[in-house]
């Protein structure tokens, strides 16, 4: 069983907090043999944290709450193992580190790597499905590029002070090119064997993984969802039916050489894939502009205030017209994306929501209502089309429009 190190400064800040009780139920689990007591005392408190966690703004909810749910999800994912059940364990972490992200355990990705070692022992990590070469996405989409009236300027590896007087503190948008040449997730230098074109990898490294999947034409629509899924679910749905039915079937080696289509696009968007599966973390490569600041004088803080997330989806798939209040770099893993941007100085021509969602446009780019919004035709933009190995530069604040070309495997690094 895991022993569970209580602080007694949490186990306070959990009192202080009305968690008296979760608090008590904790210290009597701690260093429990009896599996299950244990797991009565467990599900208590999983089940206590669990509303606490869904009860008002996430951004209200204090941190003592996702670390008690961290440690609940922690003993009862250690039942699971004492019962051999390795899948249901892998699923109670994964959900610990999504739902207690940074106040997650520190034995979590300890125990995941033991789970993983069982059930490759087993041989259950990655089982043949499709024809990897499945996923090896033709560069040779000419037909599908939209004529770009305004181009984004781009640039070959600028220097880091070029980048920062020319570009960053210009708001400038552009597409670097030439830096991502060593991304082992690219294939492109040593690593070729990570590159995340290949199915059979994706899956030995993480198809077992819990995700959470968005479900829908886009965030703003009224069909739009979230469901949780194991990655190797989101590839056999949302994935390769739809590369399957863009091939002949002797370019399929499975015997289901027509899986049938999604009723909905799913994609994985602006999820720290990273923080929850530091396997495919190792695939990338921080990029150095990364570390520019603003202001000359302003303390390197290590990171810190860097947000990684990664996007995974099929093509067709649409992310609004919207703003991001940070500096933002967007790698092009795998496959293409048509991108429109505007500058801040454009916003009243772009209707934004009210409310919550006020770094949203009101406005369908690609099929606006002139009469409703008649002066979205006037609103100056520039445009891309970002390909695999490029970077798109996104200052803070500008508008964009993102639509996948194909199936997309995108980075974004967001600091400021």
């Amino acid at each position: 069983m895991v022993n569970l190190v209580l602080p007694s400064l949490f186990l306070q800040h959990l009192r202080d907090a009305g968690g008296a009780a979760i608090a008590d139920l904790l210290l009597r689990a701690a260093d429990l043999e009896d599996v299950e007591l244990l797991e009565t005392l467990a599900s208590a408190v999983y089940e206590r944290s669990w509303e606490k966690l869904h009860c008002g703004s996430w951004k209200d909810v204090l941190p003592v709450w996702r670390q008690a749910f961290g440690l609940a999800s922690i003993l009862q994912a250690s039942c699971l193992l004492r019962h051999e059940q390795p899948l249901k364990c892998l699923k109670m972490l994964d959900m610990c580190l999504m739902m207690a992200g940074p106040f997650a355990p520190p034995e979590t990705h300890k125990l995941i790597d033991k789970v993983e070692r069982q059930l490759s022992n087993a041989g259950k990590m990655s089982k043949p499905r499709l024809d990897e070469e499945i996923m090896s996405i033709s560069d040779d989409m000419e037909d599908q590029m939209p004529h770009l009236k305004f181009p984004v300027q781009r640039m070959e590896m600028p220097t880091l002070e070029n980048f920062r007087y020319h570009v960053m503190l210009q708001n400038e948008p552009v597409i670097l090119t030439g830096a991502m040449e060593f991304w082992p997730a690219l294939g492109r230098a040593a690593g070729h064997d990570r590159a995340w074109k290949n199915v059979t990898y994706l899956r030995r490294v993480a198809g077992l993984r819990t995700v959470p999947v968005e479900v829908g034409s886009s965030y703003m629509g009224d069909d739009w969802g979230q469901e949780l899924m194991t990655l190797n679910d989101f590839l056999d749905r949302h994935i390769i039916p739809l590369l399957a039915k863009n091939k002949s079937v002797t370019d399929v080696e499975d015997t289901r050489s027509h899986p049938l289509l999604p009723e909905k696009v799913g994609y994985l968007a602006q999820h720290r894939l990273f923080d929850q599966i530091p396997a495919l973390r190792r695939d990338i490569i921080i990029p150095d502009y990364c570390t520019l600041q603003r202001v000359e004088d302003a303390q390197d803080e290590e990171d810190e205030d860097m947000t990684i997330n990664c996007w995974l989806g099929p093509g067709g798939t649409v992310s609004p017209l919207h703003f991001d209040p940070k500096d933002n770099l967007l790698c092009q893993v795998v496959g293409a994306k048509y991108v429109r941007l505007y500058a801040q100085e454009e916003s009243e021509k772009l209707c934004p929501t009210e409310g919550l969602l006020s770094n949203t446009s009101q406005i369908q780019v690609e099929d606006p209502d002139d009469k409703k919004f008649p002066q979205f035709r006037h609103a100056k933009y520039l445009e891309c089309v970002l390909r695999e190995g490029e970077m798109l530069y996104i200052p803070p604040k500008y508008w964009h429009y993102v639509k996948s070309l194909s199936t997309s495997y995108s980075v974004s690094f967001w600091w400021s």
